[in-house]
């Protein structure tokens, strides 16, 4: 197994249960669709390893500049 897949195993339960939204009309929809469906066997991946790794950042705890604290 990849990284790529590795990486979007760990966000998989965050999109299945509806909490990530994707524009119904963006104009690279298609083309996204296209290429998370193919994945991991499809020709491009980069869309699905951008989002996977968008998803882990998000995630991750941010440190406030003024107290150093961890929220």
């Amino acid at each position: 197994m990849s990284r790529k897949q590795t990486r979007l195993l760990g966000v998989t339960p965050l999109i299945e249960s509806g909490k990530v939204a994707i524009p119904k009309d963006a104009p690279w929809l298609a083309t996204f669709q296209h290429e998370v469906s193919l994945f991991p066997k499809g020709k491009h991946d980069d869309q699905v390893d951008s989002l996977s790794q968008f998803l882990i950042w998000l995630g991750e705890p941010v440190a406030t500049a003024m107290s150093g604290t961890v929220i």
